[in-house]
């Protein structure tokens, strides 16, 4: 996963989309070298002092467990508490996937059957308070 911000803080302590943590969290500062020219001095000179400012960060991580799908902003914590996100900032979308659906033939109208759907995007369990629905295409939503 890869962030990019302006004047992050080099002692990132955490980053999280909901609750799947970010590992070996990296932060790079991208520098530019800026001079500065001061007005002459009363004999005509000019004092100028260089510095490196910071233009942008860039972090890189790499997510513990799979993202389940759906739209997520980063939670991004340092010593202060958790970073502010830039307005503009766009939800990251993982995408939900049904591969294959096998069970039964026919379903019964009055419930009951038991369905296997594989994909990609589901919540590794049902322990992290995911609520989960299949809607099929005659409207009748099924809960998982």
């Amino acid at each position: 996963m890869t962030l990019e911000g302006v004047s992050l803080p080099e002692d990132i302590l955490s980053i999280s989309f909901t609750n799947v943590d970010c590992e070996n969290i990296v932060v790079e500062q991208q520098t530019e070298t800026v001079v500065y020219d001061f007005y002459p001095d009363e004999y005509g000179n000019v004092t100028s002092i260089e510095t490196t400012e910071v233009v942008g960060s860039t972090i890189t991580c790499t997510m513990a467990d799979s993202l389940t799908g759906g739209s997520f902003k980063p939670i991004v914590k340092d010593a202060y508490g958790i970073i502010p996100l830039s307005e503009e900032l766009e939800d990251f979308v993982k995408e939900i996937s049904v591969d294959s659906i096998s069970g039964v033939d026919t379903l019964n109208m009055m419930g009951g059957d038991t369905l296997y759907l594989t994909g990609s995007g589901f919540p590794s369990g049902m322990d992290d308070g995911s609520e989960i629905s299949v809607t099929l295409s005659d409207g009748t939503v099924c809960a998982i």
